[in-house]
């Protein structure tokens, strides 16, 4: 990261007020030190499709993901943007793992309560 390149990072948009600002600094600020290189890129380990930008000077990437429903977007370097995803992807397993046990538990009980 250069000096020309060190934006906020956002991991999620709060709102779609916060979003809309960021949008709007983006536009008038970050957009003339980034070159747009792929929109809605999309790799084998993605939660959801990103615009990715290039420093025009050191040619660091950034990735964006906008807000939409239930998703909260991002404004990340391209690593972090990655590792973030992985991240969310476990959460989600470890919350689907911990709601099949429960369930499971419930049917167990439900089942030896039925055969007293």
């Amino acid at each position: 990261m250069c000096n020309k390149c060190n934006f906020r990072q956002v991991y999620k948009f709060e709102s779609e007020t916060a979003w809309k600002n960021f949008d709007l600094d983006f536009t008038k600020t970050y957009i003339n030190e980034l070159l747009l290189i792929k929109q809605n890129h999309l790799n084998s380990n993605s939660i959801s499709s990103y615009d990715l930008y290039k420093c025009k000077n050191c040619d660091d990437l950034w990735a964006y993901s906008y807000p939409e429903n239930a998703w909260r977007g991002f404004f990340l370097p391209e690593k972090l943007a990655i590792e973030y995803e992985k991240k969310l992807k476990r959460g989600d397993r470890v919350k689907g793992f911990v709601g099949l046990t429960i369930l499971i538990v419930i049917l167990i009980a439900i089942v030896k309560s039925c055969m007293k």
